[in-house]
């Protein structure tokens, strides 16, 4: 029986290495996108308790109550900042995972070219075994049809 060699194995490889690649480049950018998130949510609950201590500093003195509203300001800048890189971040996610997508779709199409190939090799492989096994019973038929007759009927 020959053995199966599928002609494109390199570049099934080399689509192997592209997607695992891009499969890592999405994990890293939804590492990075998960991060932002977070730093986004320290960001708003410092806000929060900020403004919600606002609201029981009317008897702070105007200067300490002016200070706290400029670092309530700055804080709701850098919440819109944040959000800004969140945002940005989860642009890359989608963007890798579209990069990803593709590559694994290029690597499926190809691994279902060689299971075809496959198939279609070992239905070959079939019929050439069966057509040998005809001959050989067919062989086989013939010599005990004429071992079976008599020395004088054989020729």
């Amino acid at each position: 029986m020959n053995r199966f060699h599928f002609a494109l194995e390199s570049v099934a490889a080399l689509r192997r290495h592209e997607e695992k690649q891009a499969f890592d480049r999405l994990v890293v950018a939804q590492g990075k996108a998960a991060e932002e998130q977070g730093r986004l949510n320290e960001l708003i609950r410092e806000w929060e308790r900020l403004s919600l201590a606002e609201v029981s500093m009317k008897s702070l003195v105007a200067g300490d109550l002016e200070l706290r509203r400029s670092w309530l300001k700055i804080t709701e800048t850098r919440v819109q900042e944040q959000g800004r890189r969140v945002r940005t971040a989860e642009a890359a996610v989608a963007k890798h995972r579209a990069t990803w997508l593709l590559a694994r779709r290029n690597l499926e199409a190809l691994e279902r070219l060689r299971e075809l190939r496959y198939s279609a090799h070992c239905e070959a492989q079939a019929r050439i075994e069966q057509k040998e096994l005809d001959e050989i019973a067919q062989q086989t038929h013939l010599a005990r049809t004429l071992l079976a007759k008599p020395a004088d009927e054989r020729v």
